[in-house]
């Protein structure tokens, strides 16, 4: 059977606790490299660097580990792992994230947007998401769905130009109902900005808010209605982001 390159990579950064457990998680797969965030870089989407040049530092993450900190975003990670270190993996996985990554977060998640970088670039590629934001979560119930999902994905490679959503609900594995493939759940944040003073009188504010779903109930495959109960979602995203039926519409317009 032939050995596995799997290339592993986050937003949390290099130190997280989920990308060490996702590491430990897939490692059974064959050989797991790292390229990751020097420092967190939720939420910073499919952005680049391009004001300032970037530094890829060679880390000992672990002694069977190639391991390398990168000083730009998680997109920036995935091009330096294989423009630059030479990376050639047969599976990208980027998580486990400190958090949910459902409905439009799909938008904001760095998370997400390693793993769409890697399906641009012709790789397989999964994303996966915990929900639970503390810097110390317990990742353990992550490790046979982890395990299932890749399997799978490495049996049956996935269309060009997809990739694999997965949020875990933060429950014991044995309070987890099991797996729903869904789709994206349609909604979006109520953004609610806190507003502080520093020392010296300037005002300053920190982004937070709510998800606020928009569902009329007629449809119950979305990813957020099955993380409710206890579901784990596999959300399939393709990254051809072309409206066909508008497409088809506009293309009988008399321009």
């Amino acid at each position: 059977m032939k050995i596995q390159e799997i290339l592993a990579t986050n937003d949390d950064g290099i130190q997280a606790k989920g990308l060490r457990a996702l590491v430990d998680a897939v490692s059974g797969f064959g050989n797991v490299s790292i390229m990751a965030p020097a420092f967190g870089r939720s939420g910073a989407s499919h952005a680049i660097t391009l004001d300032k040049p970037l530094k890829i530092t060679k880390v000992a993450y672990d002694p069977l580990r190639e391991a390398y900190a990168c000083t730009g975003t998680p997109v920036d990670c995935i091009k330096m792992a294989t423009g630059v270190v030479g990376f050639k993996p047969d599976l990208v996985v980027s998580g486990i994230n400190h958090g949910s990554n459902s409905s439009v977060s799909v938008l904001y998640s760095g998370t997400l947007a390693a793993a769409m970088e890697a399906a641009i670039q012709g790789y397989q590629s999964i994303a996966f998401s915990l929900m639970d934001f503390a810097p110390d979560a317990d990742f353990t119930h992550c490790i046979p769905i982890i395990h299932k999902i890749v399997n799978y994905v490495l049996q049956n490679p996935l269309p060009p130009l997809s990739l694999l959503n997965v949020n875990i609900p933060k429950l014991p594995l044995s309070q987890i109902k099991g797996i729903k493939v869904t789709r994206q759940s349609k909604g979006r944040f109520i953004e609610e900005f806190e507003k502080r003073v520093d020392p010296h009188g300037r005002s300053y504010y920190w982004l937070c808010g709510y998800l606020d779903l928009k569902e009329n109930g007629e449809s119950l495959d979305y990813d957020e209605y099955y993380l409710k109960q206890g579901y784990v979602s596999v959300m399939p995203v393709q990254l051809d982001m072309t409206h066909y039926e508008l497409k088809n519409r506009l293309e009988k317009i008399q321009w």
